[in-house]
């Protein structure tokens, strides 16, 4: 190969066209929520320059040299992945009453079951 290959850009298209396909009925009719998901939001931007790398026209000529160069430019142009949210782990008294306040009926009966 006339390029030195890098195989984690390359594997960053090929995810990103995968998470598009399986997302695209949801982008389709409108139902997928843009923020929910890191990976299909740079899909959807990244969406019209991979098609415009994996379409040509007739009378558009290629060889192996131009796909070569195109896919590297795609590959680099591509956002690095999303590193993963840090979780925050939140003490359980947080969801209960502030201190000294009174709790206040649940919403939920309790049980009462007999052991």
């Amino acid at each position: 190969m006339p390029w030195p290959r890098d195989d984690a850009k390359l594997e960053r298209v090929r995810s990103l066209m995968a998470a598009y396909k399986d997302k695209k009925d949801l982008i389709a009719i409108g139902a997928y929520e843009h923020g929910s998901d890191a990976l299909t939001d740079q899909a959807i931007a990244m969406r019209q320059p991979i098609d415009g790398f994996l379409r040509q026209h007739a009378s558009d000529g290629s060889n192996a040299n131009t796909a070569d160069t195109g896919l590297l430019e795609l590959a680099a142009a591509a956002p690095p992945p999303m590193a993963a949210a840090a979780v925050v782990a939140e003490p359980a008294a947080a969801y209960g009453p502030p201190p000294g306040a009174a709790a206040s009926p649940s919403a939920i009966p309790p049980l009462h079951l007999a052991v």
